[in-house]
């Protein structure tokens, strides 16, 4: 049986009181696709229990088009509660244009999407 966490979700991100809004697909191979607004990312994730997992993943940071300036870099870990909601939390590392780097955290809720009726 795959992991409760492998499906399509809706998911709110709040950054430090900023929510942003994108679409994250668990496969059950262990890959994340991150959609948003402008930009996609690719993450792994791993079951750490039953309903539980983490993920880590990356994409390249470009303020502008074609200004690359580095790699953001997410960490984090959630649960799914009842199979159709999920929370979790995490570490966003993002380049600055200086060269140095800008951390933070966020929480995130998630809405599986399904099918209608």
């Amino acid at each position: 049986m795959a992991h409760p966490i492998v499906g399509i979700w809706a998911v709110d991100i709040d950054f430090e009181g900023q929510h942003t809004y994108v679409t994250h697909t668990f496969h059950a191979e262990g890959i994340l696709h991150i959609n948003a607004d402008g930009h996609a990312a690719v993450a792994v994730w791993e079951a750490t229990g039953e309903r539980t997992f983490r993920m880590h993943g990356t994409r390249p940071f470009e303020p502008e088009p074609f200004q690359f300036i580095g790699w953001q870099y997410v960490d984090g870990d959630g649960e799914v509660s009842d199979g159709d909601n999920y929370t979790g939390r995490g570490d966003l590392d993002n380049p600055q244009p200086d060269g140095s780097r800008a951390r933070g955290h966020v929480t995130i809720v998630g809405t599986r999407v399904v099918l209608a009726a």
